[in-house]
């Protein structure tokens, strides 16, 4: 009996050995596992990492890419704007010639007709003093016909002397009216001249015509 009941001592030793030892395999495979998970959470942080690293660059070059779009629109939409302006510069340039050109020519044609009137008004200034002077010698002659007449009246029975002043008065006469004749045969030259030239009916087409006067009335 004493034998029987000394028996269990070893075998308790026994199993509380087991026990440590399942607990401690239990403890290594806890700390295997747990070096598992850091080191698979370790593997998806850098993996996190460069897919964060990635994403950034793959945004700076989005942003990159549209800010060279953005700059090139700009760069075109200023070259064309700089190339409306200048055209629309060249436009207003070739305009503003093209009216500088328009006021040549009309200050030209206004400068030509006004020399055109002041020649054609000279014109019928000479001639009308031509007619006022050919009127005076007409007047003469009258004046000396009469004056000759009268006195061939007075001299017909006066001899020597007066038959003498009498061819003298017959070739003043006469000279004077050469005179006459030349100065209208110079005046008639210089008015055809003038009618040939174009000035006199120039100037006549630029008078009012009788419609024209009427709608003054």
């Amino acid at each position: 009996m004493v034998g029987d009941s000394a028996s269990p001592g070893p075998v308790l030793e026994s199993s509380k050995s087991e026990l440590d030892d399942h607990d401690l395999c239990g403890n290594v495979d806890l700390v295997r596992e747990a070096n598992v998970q850091r080191r698979e959470e370790e593997i998806k942080g850098r993996q996190r990492e460069r897919l964060e690293k990635k994403h950034r660059l793959w945004q700076i070059v989005q942003e990159s890419a549209a800010a060279r779009k953005d700059e090139l629109r700009e760069s075109r939409f200023a070259k064309s704007a700089a190339k409306a302006r200048q055209s629309r510069l060249r436009e207003l340039e070739n305009d503003y010639k093209d009216r500088c050109r328009e006021v040549k020519i009309v200050a030209r044609q206004q400068d030509w007709l006004i020399r055109a009137t002041e020649s054609v008004l000279k014109t019928v200034e000479r001639h009308r003093k031509e007619d006022e002077v050919q009127g005076e010698v007409v007047r003469d002659y009258q004046h000396t016909r009469r004056s000759f007449l009268n006195e061939r009246a007075k001299a017909v029975s006066v001899e020597g002397r007066d038959a003498l002043r009498q061819r003298r008065e017959l070739s003043r006469v006469h000279t004077l009216r050469e005179l006459v004749e030349t100065e209208r045969a110079q005046r008639m030259d210089e008015f055809a001249n003038a009618m040939d030239s174009g000035i006199i009916p120039r100037f006549l087409s630029l008078l009012p015509g009788p419609e024209d006067c009427q709608e003054v009335l």
